[in-house]
């Protein structure tokens, strides 16, 4: 999935956060979906097949399987950029997404200037396929001031 979607899937299972996020993504310029679990998630995937271009997905989605293990399903039929987001510290978000291939993730607490900085970067990392990396940068690494952490999406 390259730049010419920038649809972006929620998946968060607390309906007011889907709907708060839903809105400053839209106010930004994205084409928004939303569900409140795994099993909506992998399903709104496959039903639109190529036309995903971001999956925000929180980590913890409430009974049932949490957001790194449908994450893993996803990318075991799909190829595409998933960025977490989670109100957990970034030592225990890094410990649960080791070894998923991911653009990062983005603690709910930063605010929606570093959301929006952490979905702009994850538009531009290069992902499986190899899409180029952003200007200046190799594709992994943080982004200074923001509290955002960014992986290579190549694992």
């Amino acid at each position: 999935m390259g730049m010419e979607s920038r649809k972006i899937l929620i998946v968060e299972d607390d309906a007011i956060i889907a709907a708060a996020e839903s809105i400053i993504l839209r106010n930004n310029g994205y084409d928004i979906i939303t569900v409140l679990g795994g099993a909506e998630a992998i399903a709104a995937v496959r039903s639109r097949d190529g036309e995903i271009g971001l999956i925000l997905m929180d980590i913890e989605l409430g009974p049932g399987k949490d957001g790194t293990e449908i994450a893993r399903e996803i990318l075991r039929e799909r190829r595409i950029p998933i960025l977490f987001i989670s109100s957990h510290s970034a030592k225990e978000i890094a410990a649960k997404t080791e070894g998923i291939p991911s653009c990062g993730y983005v603690l709910k607490e930063a605010g929606d200037a570093a959301l929006l900085a952490s979905i702009e970067a994850a538009f531009r990392t290069p992902g499986p396929d190899g899409h180029t990396p952003p200007p200046g940068g190799d594709g992994a690494g943080s982004l200074p001031g923001v509290g955002v952490t960014r992986r290579d999406a190549r694992g």
